[in-house]
């Protein structure tokens, strides 16, 4: 296991939200950090530029809430989420897609199972909020993909990502995860940086098991 210094004044988890899909789903996203039941948890808003509203409302959400939100710049075509990762002041790190929400109790899921296990990446259940005239089964109230629960039936501790290959199959690694932040440093061995953007979402939650999903704020 990877052990680094932690500054008093660190938060134990940064949340990477790229600002690249509208004032509204950047709020959203910023609130549900915001409401995390872990209170040492920072919002890193990556700004790529392109909209000055957008721009506008980074700037403000980290003046209301300084030491929580942090609003970054991105280089003209920098990755938005390498660019926050490499900007992330927590332990622990872990990315929304745009517009995607926190259950309340993710960050401190994700947390517990990553010191209960001593895992450099935790990977757990998420759900999203459905999009508009989409089907859910009878009593459910959020999305989640099928191949979801049986990947995570149980909690387990695997040494390397090849002795859980669904979890790669399944992009179980885009939402619903974290990872310690020395890992994604550009100078790691191996470094783990993104080569695609993610997919987009209405909006998502994040836990990990063995809890099950909670509605959205």
């Amino acid at each position: 296991m990877t052990t680094e210094p932690h500054p008093a004044d660190a938060p134990d988890l940064s949340v990477v939200v790229p600002a690249d899909a509208g004032p509204e789903a950047l709020k959203a996203s910023a609130a549900s950090v915001l409401e995390q039941t872990l209170r040492h948890t920072e919002a890193v808003l990556v700004d790529p530029g392109r909209d000055s509203t957008t721009t506008r409302t980074a700037a403000t959400l980290a003046e209301r809430h300084p030491g929580r939100v942090r609003h970054v710049t991105a280089a003209r075509g920098a990755d938005l989420r390498d660019t926050g990762a490499d900007q992330a002041r927590g332990t622990w790190v872990t990315f929304l897609g745009p517009g995607e929400r926190l259950q309340k109790d993710a960050g401190r899921n994700l947390l517990a199972a990553a010191l209960d296990t001593g895992a450099d990446l935790v990977a757990g259940t998420w759900t999203r909020l459905p999009a508009p005239g989409e089907k859910l089964p009878r009593g459910a109230e959020q999305a989640e993909p099928a191949w979801q629960r049986p990947l995570h039936t149980r909690t387990r501790t695997v040494g390397s990502l090849t002795d859980a290959p669904g979890l790669v199959v399944h992009d179980s690694l885009v939402t619903g995860f974290c990872v310690r932040r020395s890992l994604l440093a550009p100078d790691a061995r191996p470094a783990v940086r993104h080569e695609e953007a993610p997919p987009s979402a209405t909006s998502s939650s994040a836990s990990a098991p063995p809890s099950p999903p909670a509605p959205s704020p």
